[in-house]
């Protein structure tokens, strides 16, 4: 019992200090699971001369049809923390790439409420995702592979032959992928 108290008295202190703070009027994506917390003294921002070309290769969903793929929150900072350091919009061209278990985490309403019962919870972040300019993009191998369609997909979502091929093509423009 003394163990227990031991560890809340650990982890209550760290739960609170993880919160962020209200989002920065500069903060672009507006998701209230789009965390960003503003950092004081920063002396290594983002270049405003520079063009970004960042990807993620993604495979997991979340742990549950009800909730966020976890993933699909990384541009979604990327995106706030170099408009707090001044980058013009158009210099920065994110992608998602999303492959098995993340791909189907990309479906439409009605397909997702079909094999899970539920509203696919990603569907805001990745449209506010897409109107910021994300290129988001699934794996046909994946979409083939679960017997899905391509009309299974939101518009925006676009539909590689593979996500390999997906990377390949990204990684020959210029995109560098996220390896976390």
């Amino acid at each position: 019992m003394r163990g227990l108290a031991a560890l809340l008295c650990l982890m209550v202190p760290m739960l609170l200090s993880a919160q962020a703070t209200p989002r920065p009027a500069s903060a672009v994506v507006q998701h209230p699971n789009a965390t960003y917390t503003p950092v004081p003294g920063v002396d290594f921002p983002g270049d405003t001369a520079v063009t970004y070309r960042f990807a993620w290769a993604m495979a997991e969903a979340a742990d549950s049809a009800h909730r966020i793929t976890p993933g699909f929150l990384a541009p979604a900072r990327v995106l706030n923390a170099l408009a707090e350091d001044g980058v013009a919009p158009e210099r920065v061209h994110l992608a998602i790439v999303a492959r098995g278990p993340a791909a189907v985490a990309m479906l439409d309403n009605a397909t997702y409420r079909r094999l899970h019962g539920v509203d696919n919870p990603n569907l805001p972040l990745l449209r506010e995702l897409h109107a910021r300019g994300v290129l988001l993009v699934v794996c046909g191998q994946t979409m083939m592979g679960r017997k899905l369609a391509r009309a299974d997909f939101p518009e925006f979502v676009q539909v590689s032959r593979a996500a390999t091929v997906a990377q390949a093509t990204l990684a020959a423009r210029g995109y560098v992928f996220n390896p976390f």
